[in-house]
């Protein structure tokens, strides 16, 4: 073989293992920085009936990482508000909100909101339980006389959606 053969052969040698070598510190840089993603791209392709023509159309669908939930069984659900019909004497002389609404401090100190606080027997679900209902989460923020074993007491702002709930058998789930 004359010399110039063995140089290019070397060479060629040379950049495969060059290139052999990044291409493995690609794939585990690669492997390295392949985080979970919630988020995942396709690609639909579509065509049009009129023009006969075909496209791909990309789309992001967002994964959700929801939680994964254990049963605690069914309960009884009913409802409350800050009246007197619902609280007896705890309505009385509760603050006013800038719009002349009561502000509901409930057995946690916590303000009460629709659609968030709920009334649990405490020694079942302790304050700040998050529980899990119909596919909306709540929170524990009050307890009552009556809401016993159980029992949940869902608040509402006013009485005429505490009344339109009424009493529900309900299953109530938290978090594994």
């Amino acid at each position: 073989m004359n010399r110039n053969k063995i140089k290019y052969l070397i060479l060629t040698v040379v950049v495969c293992v060059i290139w052999g070598i990044l291409t493995i510190l690609l794939a585990l840089w690669l492997c390295k920085n392949d985080e979970p993603r919630n988020n995942k791209t396709f690609v639909f392709s579509y065509t049009n009936e009129e023009t006969k023509e075909s496209e791909e159309i990309p789309t992001e669908e967002i994964v959700e990482n929801k939680p994964e939930l254990k049963s605690l069984g069914v309960f009884k659900a009913t409802a409350y508000c800050p009246c007197e019909i619902c609280c007896g004497v705890w309505a009385k002389n509760r603050p006013l909100d800038e719009n002349g609404n009561p502000i509901v401090y409930t057995a946690s100190g916590e303000r009460a909101i629709q659609g968030v606080t709920i009334a649990a027997d405490t020694n079942k679900l302790p304050f700040g339980t998050e529980v899990y209902i119909n596919g909306n989460k709540y929170i524990v923020h009050d307890r009552g006389g009556a809401v016993n074993g159980n029992r949940i007491d869902i608040y509402f702002d006013n009485h005429a959606e505490a009344s339109k709930w009424g009493l529900q058998e309900v299953e109530v789930f938290v978090r594994k």
